[in-house]
């Protein structure tokens, strides 16, 4: 049993692969689920090197995003990207599906019982960064996430 609680905080695809090979194994277990929904995926060639903690932020967050798109999206596509450059690393899960209304306060989220987009927005000002995220009923759900490395 601890095995796998310790293995479900930090995955060991991430740590001994790298988060480029956790995001693709994020996408293959999205894809077993959902096999309805197509996902394009952009990822840098190399392997990244980023700090364990900024890796594991970025991990959990996509993970978070896929599972939204996965229980509440109704998509048909998904694009994720990942990017690094510039000084920072960049994450974009954008999806085809029913959107929904926008708070004006991510705080409203929560208080609905939404608790995935505050802790996304929680994990990446832990690391300097910030997240950008848009959604309307019947045009989807772009998720933007900016760490700075």
């Amino acid at each position: 049993e601890l095995r796998a609680i310790l293995k479900a905080l930090r995955p060991v695809h991430l740590r001994h692969l790298g988060l480029v090979t956790g995001l693709k194994t994020l996408v293959f277990q999205f894809c077993e689920r959902h096999p309805e929904v197509t996902v394009l995926i952009e990822l840098p060639e190399e392997p990244v090197e980023l700090d364990g903690e900024t890796e594991l932020a970025l991990y959990r967050i996509a993970q978070e995003g896929l599972n939204n798109v996965g229980r509440h999206a109704n998509a048909t596509r998904v694009d994720l990207t990942f990017r690094v450059g510039d000084g920072a690393a960049t994450l974009e899960i954008r999806d085809d599906g029913q959107g929904f209304e926008m708070p004006a306060k991510a705080i409203d989220l929560a208080r609905a019982g939404h608790f995935g987009v505050l802790g996304t927005m929680e994990r990446a000002d832990m690391h300097g960064g910030r997240v950008d995220l848009k959604s309307s009923p019947g045009e989807g759900t772009w998720l933007h996430v900016w760490m700075p490395i």
